[in-house]
C-alpha cells in the first residue's frame, strides 16, 4: 500500500484499534486495555522497523514509555525504538477512548 506510512493512515489505524477494543470489551466482556495492547503489539506500525520510526514522527506521546520504565531504558537501539513506538501508540489509542 503506497500510502500506508502516512500521518493520516497512522491516526486512522489508531482510531480503528480504539473502536475495536471498545467494541470487543462491550461484546465479550474483555478488558479494553488488554485489547489495545494486543492490537498495537500485532499492528503494522510496531511489527516493521521503518513503521516504528513513523510512529515516533506522528505520535502525541513520545514520552509514554517513561511511565513504564522511567529514564532507564536498556537494550539494543532496535529494542528501545520498538518499545518507545509501542508505548507511544498504546497511549495514542488510549487517548482516543
Amino acid at each position: 500500500m503506497a500510502d500506508k506510512d502516512t500521518y493520516r493512515e497512522y491516526w486512522n489505524d489508531v482510531d480503528t484499534i480504539a473502536e475495536e477494543a471498545k467494541e470487543n470489551a462491550e461484546e465479550y466482556g474483555s478488558d479494553v486495555y488488554d485489547n489495545v495492547h494486543e492490537s498495537v503489539d500485532g499492528s503494522y506500525w510496531i511489527i516493521y522497523t521503518h513503521a516504528q520510526l513513523k510512529v515516533l514522527q506522528y505520535t502525541d506521546n513520545k514520552d509514554a514509555i517513561n511511565d513504564v520504565y522511567g529514564d532507564t531504558l536498556e537494550g539494543s537501539a532496535d529494542t528501545i525504538i520498538t518499545q518507545i513506538a509501542y508505548f507511544a501508540m498504546v497511549q495514542d489509542v488510549m487517548d482516543r477512548l
